[in-house]
């Protein structure tokens, strides 16, 4: 499933964040690079003065790599390294007018076939995604997404904002976090969702470790309703003979 997603967008793997970060102060130095993760000693980089700010050369050229595959493929994706595990889309305002889409809690390899798909369906749609989304996992196992709030996006998922303001429109970067169920098809704010994928999904919106995520949706009622739709489709499953 992972061939068939990066071939959606044509990218490699995604890049690690630990190079392609905000600029840092020139007094910053680079936490993690391709040296670091390859076991070899840290080297220290030569750094071009922009203004007062000094920009590491390994960050230049990642934000060079990144343009280009957005340049030939519409979008590409970005990966978290470190405690924290999240992957998400750079250049979706642009390839589909829809905010970065984030996968948070497993490992890339997991993270791209669902963005793929989701991205997928963007495109064949034509229309934003909020709330519940069918048809993209087995068994019909619905999705849900939801904003991710700007604050956070601006703090945790820097590449997109300095993407949309250099890059883009100028305007602060969007995104949307794909949240998935349990093997259970329990959500995170549901009672006896695993905790360890609670836990997982919960790093960038603490809320749905709690509460259903506020999706924006545009009538009264609409977030409920999806609710109850899918207590309505987990009796029916509980109901059906196994085989």
């Amino acid at each position: 499933m992972a061939s068939r997603a990066l071939a959606l967008c044509g990218t490699p793997s995604p890049i690690s964040l630990a190079t392609c970060a905000a600029p840092l102060p020139s007094s910053a130095s680079c936490a993690a690079g391709p040296d670091a993760r390859m076991g070899r000693p840290k080297r220290a980089a030569k750094r071009e003065t922009v203004g007062d700010v000094g920009i590491d050369p390994r960050i230049e050229r990642a934000r060079r790599v990144l343009l280009a595959r957005i340049a030939s493929y519409g979008y590409t994706h970005l990966s978290a390294v470190g405690g924290v595990i999240y992957t998400y889309t750079l250049g979706l305002p642009a390839y589909a007018r829809h905010p970065e889409l984030v996968v948070c809690g497993v490992p890339p390899d997991e993270a791209i076939p669902i963005l793929g798909d989701v991205v997928r369906l963007l495109t064949d749609s034509a229309r934003a995604l909020d709330g519940r989304v069918m048809g993209l996992l087995e068994d019909d196992t619905p999705l849900w997404v939801a904003p991710i709030p700007e604050a956070t996006v601006a703090s945790q998922l820097s590449a997109a904002s300095w993407w949309r303001k250099e890059h883009h429109d100028g305007t602060p970067a969007a995104a949307k976090q794909i949240i998935f169920p349990d093997a259970a098809r329990r959500f995170p704010w549901q009672a006896g969702c695993d905790p360890d994928l609670r836990a997982l999904q919960s790093l960038l919106l603490p809320e749905i470790a709690v509460r259903e995520p506020d999706v924006g949706l545009s009538r009264p009622g609409d977030a409920a309703r999806c609710t109850r739709n899918l207590r309505r489709e987990e009796s029916v499953r509980r109901r059906r003979p196994r085989r």
